[in-house]
């Protein structure tokens, strides 16, 4: 990260209800132990911009010490549910973290990730323990208006209820808003929708001068199986697909919704076709261009079907929004789009497939 200029947010592995008053204060002074020593052991890097805490201190799923995470239909969930009474004990948990990392780093800020249980954090005091108050994708759900409990007003974007109780804080997002779309890598539809939101996003971070950036959650399909897990969020298939998030596959291999943030932020040419061309005969289709080129020109079958209209109307302030032409009649053949960048002259195609054709295998000795 220090040789690629990525900026790095490095956390305490605390997440989930691993913080609870039952850790009693054997627990605290260990994490103020690991604080300590993960600054000396990194602190010299200067790819780390700030330290966090904890992650989603609040979204504590009933937690039992040596047993573990309970799933939605045990009889002693309820019991093992967090507790307003543990509240002070989380913010002295918080505290004394974030003292530590003052204490051995005073020049780098700390953060608190707040994901979920807005108005628990609230009430817990927690959002005003560290410098930087961090958001989870939670805070991206648009249609759902969310009242602020300290001045009950309703606010579409969550953080802006944060920074009006905390105008002189920085605000990060910490998690984006790829979590909400799972998808395989063939997936065209859904891959359609995942970058809407992430334009949404980042075009709902760019007009807010006063947010200091985000990050998407996550880069790359991860496998992440636990028993809570796989109880919330398995289908009827049997599948899992809280893995299957990310912007790139397992093998690194990019999902259509890589090149949006590639034409996005890429300082090298960009020109890709969303999805594939083997629809349904007949029907019309949207086709969408990830692209940094100018000029970028479409043609099916050898016939311009003219210039892209960009997105610039749904998300003014995003780089370089998407070229979409609306209501394509889909033909089978080659679609091509062409665009300029710089000197260059860029080229990329979608051919519909041939004839379905048989393999025949036989086996020998």
């Amino acid at each position: 990260c220090d040789e690629l200029g990525i900026l790095v947010l490095e956390e305490q592995v605390y997440w989930h209800g691993s913080v609870r008053a039952t850790g009693g204060e054997e627990a605290i002074s260990t994490a103020v132990r690991l604080v300590k020593d993960m600054v000396r052991q990194h602190g010299s890097h200067p790819s780390i911009i700030a330290w966090n805490t904890v992650n989603e201190i609040m979204i504590a799923p009933p937690y039992k010490p040596g047993y573990g995470y309970f799933l939605q239909d045990d009889p002693e969930r309820e019991l093992w549910e967090l507790k307003p009474e543990e509240y002070p004990y989380l913010r002295r948990f918080l505290q004394d973290m974030v003292e530590a990392f003052r204490e051995v780093d005073p020049d780098r800020p700390v953060s608190m990730v707040v994901g979920g249980q807005w108005a628990k954090n609230d009430a817990a005091g927690l959002t005003s323990v560290a410098d930087i108050i961090a958001y989870n994708g939670g805070a991206m759900y648009l249609s759902e208006d969310f009242m602020g409990p300290k001045t009950g007003k309703a606010y579409e974007f969550k953080p802006d209820y944060y920074r009006e109780l905390f105008p002189e804080r920085i605000h990060l997002m910490s998690e984006g808003i790829l979590n909400h779309f799972p998808y395989v890598r063939a997936d065209w539809e859904k891959g359609k929708k995942a970058w809407r939101w992430s334009a949404e996003y980042w075009n709902i971070i760019n007009e807010r001068p006063w947010f200091c950036g985000g990050s998407m959650w996550c880069f790359t399909d991860y496998s992440y199986l636990s028993p809570m897990v796989v109880d919330r969020f398995t289908d009827d298939s049997g599948l899992c697909h809280h893995d299957l998030h990310g912007a790139v596959d397992r093998h690194r291999l990019p999902k259509g919704v890589f090149y949006f943030y590639e034409a996005m932020w890429a300082d090298h040419p960009v020109l890709h076709i969303l999805g594939h061309w083997d629809h349904q005969k007949g029907p019309t289709q949207d086709v969408v261009v990830f692209t940094n080129c100018t000029d970028v020109e479409l043609s099916l079958n050898g016939k311009s079907l003219g210039k892209g209209t960009p997105c610039s109307e749904e998300y003014p302030a995003i780089e370089n929004p998407p070229l979409v032409w609306k209501d394509v009649p889909y033909q089978k053949g080659k679609l091509e789009a062409r665009g300029i960048y710089g000197d260059q002259q860029l080229v990329d195609s979608r051919v519909s497939s041939g004839s379905p054709a048989k393999i025949i295998m036989s086996a020998s000795n």
